[in-house]
């Protein structure tokens, strides 16, 4: 329902492919979980075509005090349940 949402006649071609992409990206990044450093995706606000191009950029980025860790993932007691929820969803 949300791909046709604005259209007034839905049997006529066309959609909104912002959610398909979303979601589509967040399946990807459940895929590749295990490889992924959150913090860094996160310092970078990235696809993951672009992490894997520049992850050591992005690793120092995490490393500046002007980073803003997401809550999820500060502390390794946050972080290892986010990434539990990962593994579940």
């Amino acid at each position: 329902m949300r791909v046709k949402r604005g259209i007034t006649d839905t049997s006529k071609p066309g959609g909104f492919c912002k959610d398909q992409c979303t979601f589509d990206g967040a399946l990807r990044i459940l895929e590749q979980r295990k490889s992924i450093d959150f913090n860094a995706i996160y310092a970078g606000k990235v696809s993951l075509e672009t992490y894997y191009g520049c992850e050591d950029v992005l690793k120092e980025a995490v490393e500046s005090p002007d980073y803003l860790c997401p809550p999820q993932l500060k502390g390794e007691a946050k972080k290892e349940f986010f990434l539990r929820r990962l593994d579940e969803i």
